[in-house]
């Protein structure tokens, strides 16, 4: 499950980085990458067994395979490029509802939901689903980012955007 996280994750970023939107636009994707990155790499080195070296392989070859999805448009032209982000972004949506399924079915068996509260699995769930409405209406609309400006005393506005997680 951490390596499907690493995977949604670096295609969030990715997206929002080929799309051009502002860092701050990019929600959470940018930190979860990492610590979903580092989790697996810990994962592999304490319950596999993993030698250091083939870590810091591991580790290189999804950093590059990162930044070159996060160039698609450039290497590969901007319009194949934006549709293979698309693409990407798509199948995300469906990665990350698949990707639960054997937790959900873990804590069917267990009738317990280990140390999480339900509070929490349902703020989770509602942000998830609000977050992917969201994403899912701007891809089939062609848009990539919704924006809001807020008008404030002290700056000129603050722009929210309604595609990304950054609210929930």
């Amino acid at each position: 499950m951490i390596t499907t996280d690493a995977w949604t994750t670096m295609v969030e970023t990715a997206y929002s980085y080929g799309n051009g939107q502002p860092f701050l636009d990019w929600g959470e994707a940018p930190s979860q990458l990492i610590c979903s990155t580092s989790v697996a790499l810990q994962i592999l080195y304490y319950q596999r067994h993993v030698r250091k070296l083939i870590l810091a392989k591991y580790a290189t070859t999804f950093l590059l395979f990162t930044g070159v999805v996060m160039h698609a448009p450039l290497l590969l032209g901007k319009r194949i490029g934006f549709q293979l982000l698309k693409f990407l972004k798509t199948i995300n949506m469906f990665i990350t509802f698949i990707s639960k399924f054997p937790q959900i079915m873990e804590n069917y068996k267990t009738k317990s939901t280990g140390q999480l509260s339900a509070p929490t699995m349902a703020t989770g769930c509602l942000g998830g689903i609000g977050k992917y409405s969201n994403e899912g209406a701007s891809i089939a609309n062609g848009s990539t980012v919704v924006d809001i400006s807020i008008p404030l005393p002290s700056f000129k506005h603050v722009s929210l955007s309604l595609s990304r997680s950054s609210l929930f």
